[in-house]
């Protein structure tokens, strides 16, 4: 078996990894793997793990482009629309988010509530959980940070 190419970028190389990979791809080493391995460079460091951060860490934060997702639709025909929010800092972030998951779980729960009532045993636990899902979406537009 063949091993895949490797790649040992230097720092100037790495500081636009994008500009890399599309050296990469050019690279006829690479052709017939659809993968391949880049070594960073000795002086480069990850970026922080979730263990890493502290709040105020966090607290200098900010989320450029957070992204809320509207979905309309029903019976299996779904549309999606991403809006690009403006920037926000963490803790705004965090606030909305927590809220907002509030707000779902109380629903959910509500929901849930009614639905053991009237619905007992009436839809498989695979189907009601994708149910929910879909009915959730439309009802509470999710807010992505990454």
């Amino acid at each position: 078996m063949r091993q895949v190419p490797t790649y040992y970028p230097t720092e100037e190389e790495f500081s636009d990894f994008y500009s890399y990979v599309t050296l990469i791809e050019a690279d006829a080493r690479a052709h017939g793997f659809g993968a391949c391995k880049v070594v960073p460079p000795e002086s480069w460091t990850p970026r922080y793990t979730h263990t890493d951060y502290n709040d105020a860490c966090l607290a200098q934060l900010q989320i450029p482009a957070p992204i809320r997702q509207y979905v309309n639709g029903s019976q299996g025909v779904y549309q999606i629309i991403n809006v690009i929010e403006p920037a926000m800092a963490w803790d705004a972030f965090k606030s909305a988010s927590e809220q907002q998951a509030e707000r779902c779980l109380h629903r959910a729960k509500k929901r849930q509530n009614q639905a053991e009532i009237e619905n007992e045993g009436a839809y498989d636990a695979i189907e009601e959980l994708e149910r929910k899902y879909w009915k959730n979406l439309t009802f509470h537009a999710p807010l992505y940070g990454a």
